[in-house]
């Protein structure tokens, strides 16, 4: 098929297409020729700022806000090779010889070509930013745990919360820094506590006037923080004394009653989560032998751990007074051995205890005879040779109530050890 030419130029829309093509042609070929030399714009230039070897990095300044700024610059060019620079072709350098101490400074920033392989010229001389230097420091603050919306259900008692760490150590600078007033881990949801339990935490740091301090200008050495919010019982314990050497059916009950506890029970926080809860609190142990009329004793008040005293009470007194109560020294010359070893012949040497002191209710210590008192030799425990050797002497006073014996005594026992076919 031939191409007619005529036709073609009496078509409307290829004549359109060929004047459009001319008129392109023509620009570029005057572009070229008549005017060769162009400007354009260089996008987001960065621009360095550099401390080294300056007054600066001397006096330990960094920068800590508007470091890492770029600029745009105007450059000049030729038409067909200006397309070709990119912002690594040109270097932005900020003047830093006045800056001498901490603070806002204005900069002025200088250009200078990194590529000289393709001509082209910088039409920006220099351009104006600001920034800010201070030294970096580093400081350990104390953090306090804040669980304003959390409480203890009825008959518990919530202590203060303990922040986990309890303190941070914050890098940042040196103004900043100096503006933390105080370090707080945060928990700020509502709920109702009957057991100790750990919450995570928000740390938030103020200024002296409360304001919150963002800490994103800063670097941590933890971001990660809790909160344990322990949580007791309160609970009412009875004090009590153990007594040992008591004799026995010694009355305890009636003993009781004779001698003072300046506190009688205690009120203290037990912990949430204890597996065995104390019913009494024993404040030590006294032997029964040294509890003689005007007798005082006082006991530290030592709990388990977690267990805390509400009232504040440290020490306990044991007292017994001299009201309604008497002593009475008796002769004992009556012993019985009990426990005997096998093999031997037992025999208490000595003729009497002269000066045995008994304590009790005047009524009861009035009324005693020397015939009323047991003394009993127990060999229990005691290595028992042939010989002579001493053994302790336990006194007591069956059924006449709460009346005992002060002090300790003993007596000499002779042993021989029994012969084949003899009897002990």
């Amino acid at each position: 098929m031939k191409l007619n030419l005529n036709k073609l130029l009496e078509n409307n829309r290829f004549l359109l297409i060929l004047s459009l093509l001319i008129a392109t042609i023509s620009w570029f070929v005057l572009s070229v020729t008549v005017y060769p030399e162009v400007t354009t714009h260089i996008m987001d230039v960065p621009i360095e700022i550099n401390l080294e070897n300056t007054a600066a990095a001397e006096q330990g300044l960094s920068v800590v806000a508007g470091a890492n700024q770029t600029t745009n610059v105007r450059i000049s060019g030729k038409r067909q090779e200006i397309g070709l620079i990119t912002k690594d072709d040109i270097r932005a350098v900020a003047y830093v010889a006045d800056v001498t101490k901490a603070g806002e400074y204005e900069l002025e920033v200088r250009f200078s070509k990194n590529n000289t392989a393709i001509p082209f010229e910088i039409l920006t001389k220099s351009v104006k930013i600001k920034a800010t230097f201070d030294r970096i420091v580093t400081r350990t603050l104390e953090v306090t745990a804040v669980t304003d919306k959390l409480r203890a259900a009825d008959g518990y008692l919530m202590e203060k919360p303990i922040a986990t760490p309890e303190s941070v150590t914050v890098t940042g600078p040196e103004r900043e820094i100096e503006k933390i007033d105080r370090c707080e881990v945060q928990y700020q949801e509502e709920q109702v506590l009957t057991e100790t339990q750990t919450f995570p935490g928000t740390l938030v740091m103020y200024d002296e006037n409360n304001a919150v301090i963002p800490s994103d200008g800063f670097t941590l050495d933890t971001t990660e923080f809790s909160i344990s919010v322990p949580i007791y019982k309160q609970r009412t314990l009875p004090l009590e004394v153990e007594f040992r050497n008591v004799p026995s059916g010694f009355p305890m009950e009636e003993f009781n009653q004779l001698y003072k506890l300046s506190v009688t029970e205690l009120e203290v926080e037990e912990p949430s989560n204890v597996i065995s809860p104390l019913d009494s609190l024993t404040l030590g142990v006294v032997d029964l032998r040294s509890m003689d009329i005007g007798t005082k004793m006082v006991f530290p008040i030592e709990l388990q751990s977690g267990y805390k005293v509400l009232d504040g009470t440290e020490e306990v007194t044991l007292e017994l007074p001299a009201t309604g109560l008497s002593s009475r020294y008796f002769s004992v010359s009556d012993f019985t051995i009990t426990n005997k070893p096998a093999g031997y012949t037992l025999e208490v040497k000595t003729q009497s205890l002269p000066q045995v002191k008994i304590v009790g209710p005047s009524e009861i210590v009035e009324a005693l005879s020397p015939m009323d008192i047991l003394a009993e030799v127990d060999l229990t425990g005691v290595t028992v040779n042939a010989g002579a050797f001493t053994a302790p002497v336990q006194i007591s006073l069956p059924n006449k109530g709460a009346v005992w014996a002060v002090g300790d005594y003993s007596v000499t026992v002779s042993a021989q050890a029994v012969r084949s076919g003899e009897s002990e």
